[in-house]
Parts: structure tokens; sequence; C-alpha cells
């Protein structure tokens, strides 16, 4: 389940929690955080940050960086159609993909 914020998602790996212990190591938010950004890059805030309990496994994502990292790509984003059709957001859910195919079960 993934709930939403004002410009954010809140993945939760709950359903994961066996696998992400057993070949990760990891059994709290910050510890999925960490795995996240060591080997990937991927920056992300354990929901502990925001009053979450230390356990729970979901973390926040920042979403505003899909849209391109220039004015011009953001606008761009904006007024078509499909988004998704934009090499660099293709690119960016691309990169989620391949890294949740890489840590999940």
């Amino acid at each position: 389940m993934i709930a939403e914020g004002f410009g954010s998602r809140h993945p939760d790996f709950e359903p994961w929690r066996g696998h992400l212990r057993g070949e990760h190591g990891v059994t709290t938010g910050q510890g999925l955080a960490r795995r996240l950004f060591e080997p990937y890059g991927t920056g992300v805030l354990p929901a502990s940050a925001f009053g979450e309990d230390a356990g729970a496994l979901r973390i926040r994502v920042a979403t505003g960086l899909l849209y391109g990292d220039s004015e011009r790509q953001r606008q761009a984003a904006l007024e078509v159609r499909d988004p998704v059709s934009l090499p660099w957001i293709a690119a960016a859910l691309g990169r989620i993909s391949d890294i949740l195919a890489d840590l999940g079960p």
C-alpha cells in the first residue's frame, strides 16, 4: 500500500519484512533508507523521521524530481497527456523499478 502526502509517496514495505530481514539485514525504516541509499544512491527518509514507530518499514519519497531537472522539463510534464512517455520520466520510473526488483523478493 502506498499512502500519499503533498509531493511525496509513503511506500510500506511491511509485506517484504521477512525478505528484507533475511536477505538484507533490514529491520527498521532507518535501515531501509540506508539500504536504498548506500548501493543505489536513492535518498529517502524513514517514516520514523515523521513520528512513526522506528520499526515501521515505511519511507517518505519525494516525487518532485520525477518531473524533470529543469523548468522546461517540469513544464512539459505538466502539459503532456501521457507524462510517462517523456524520456526523463520513463527513465526515472525504470530506475525505481530496477531498484525494487533488485531489493525485493
